[in-house]
């Protein structure tokens, strides 16, 4: 429309005789974000998945394309270390038209839909296991809504109806399963605790065996201390940066490094690009201690109260690392910001990014090498402030469990 601009958020009434609230109590509100044209993360996703908690998060994708569209984002997300984040997240596959019907397994075309429907669930589960994603096979979904229609979008004389109502009320079960799933889950996991606290509470002392392992596994967690952490984070965010479509580019620059009508933040993009880069490099360190703790939990006896420490201390070791992945990601997203400021005509560094454009070939490259200019710090710094952080906030919070830190 004339002198209107595409809006940011359209609010749309639900009918009741699409979904029955009233059968769905749970269901507050359904917040359709833009799609994902790649697989690029975001900060408004990225918001849903790990802050609000009382959010279900229900990703799209075509039946022959899943989950090739979600894999690298859900990798940063559904990690081993992430804590009550894979009952809130599903996989809504959308199957075409004859699509189930043409699977082929191993005996080749299936030429049935609800068995080429389950084929392809295990597709999808064996694809999410290969990317060591920890995703619930149970939160996969499939829903046609033209199952049941012709290629003129009339009803087919075999259906009725009642078949399309049944179909999506199917799905929208499905989906409230799913939030009684984490709902119990939470519960079970709090349970959980209060038993191996009770377990923990009639235990007796240590044997002189298990005192060694004690001493031996303290260290293994202190030859941990130091990281040895060397960073290529300038050139990982200038690569990332280099991927964006020029014209993208462009108009990145043209905001000062958020592109709203994309959902581009590339200040939030050097979170992304540091977890990647931190895990990268510390997993394996994260790993011969959880590996130690391990070891005392299959020698310890059963009458000491060992084992449940062991294994709460395992859950927290996973929970201290993912707070810290998440820590430096969010600093170094201000550090970048910091960098490129002040966001505004007058910075000599945006002047230039926005005016190079038109002056010749190699504007992308120009650009970056003052992108490289502006951060050329930042290499350093993270050195520095992960061996702070991983002693702080990763190794001291371990060794209070033993009284040390």
């Amino acid at each position: 429309m004339d002198k209107f601009s595409l809006p940011k958020r359209i609010y749309v009434g639900v009918s009741n005789k699409l979904i029955e609230f009233n059968k769905y109590p749970r269901f507050r509100s359904i917040i359709d974000t833009r799609g994902m044209d790649d697989a690029r993360d975001r900060k408004d996703l990225s918001d849903y998945i790990r802050n609000q908690d009382n959010s279900i998060c229900l990703f799209a994708e075509q039946f022959l394309a899943a989950p090739s569209n979600v894999s690298e984002l859900l990798k940063r997300y559904l990690t081993r270390e992430s804590r009550d984040i894979d009952t809130k997240v599903a996989l809504l596959v959308l199957p075409r038209k004859g699509e189930p019907e043409d699977v082929v397994n191993l005996d080749g075309k299936v030429e049935d839909r609800d068995e080429g429907i389950e084929v392809r669930k295990n597709q999808i589960d064996d694809a999410f296991a290969r990317e060591n994603i920890q995703f619930l096979r149970e939160n996969i979904f499939f829903y046609d809504a033209l199952q049941f229609y012709d290629e003129e979008h009339i009803l087919k004389p075999q259906y009725e109806k009642d078949d399309v109502s049944d179909a999506r009320i199917e799905l929208l079960d499905a989906i409230n399963d799913l939030i009684s799933r984490r709902e119990r889950a939470l519960l079970q996991e709090a349970k959980n605790y209060e038993d191996i606290f009770q377990v923990i509470k009639s235990g007796g002392g240590l044997s002189p065996q298990e005192e060694k392992l004690i001493n031996d596994l303290k260290k293994t967690i202190e030859s941990h201390e130091k990281t040895e952490f060397l960073s290529n984070f300038e050139n990982r965010y200038k690569n990332h940066l280099k991927s964006y479509h020029v014209m993208v580019f462009r108009a990145i620059n043209n905001r000062f490094g958020t592109y709203d009508l994309r959902d581009i933040d590339i200040y939030f993009d050097g979170s992304t690009v540091a977890e990647v880069l931190l895990r990268d490099r510390l997993r394996e360190s994260k790993a011969e201690i959880i590996g130690a703790v391990e070891l005392v939990e299959k020698h310890a006896s059963e009458q000491s109260g060992l084992k449940p420490v062991m294994k709460i201390l395992s859950e927290q070791i996973d929970e201290y690392f993912e707070k810290f992945i998440i820590e430096i990601g969010q600093e170094i997203c201000c550090c970048i910001k910091d960098s490129l400021a002040p966001q505004t005509y007058s910075n000599e560094f945006w002047d230039y990014a926005q005016n190079r454009w038109g002056q010749g070939h190699g504007y992308r490259d120009d650009v970056l090498d003052q992108y490289g200019s502006q951060i050329n710090s930042l290499d350093d710094w993270l050195v520095e402030r992960v061996q702070e952080v991983w002693k702080q906030n990763f190794m001291d919070r371990i060794l209070e469990f033993f009284g040390e830190s």
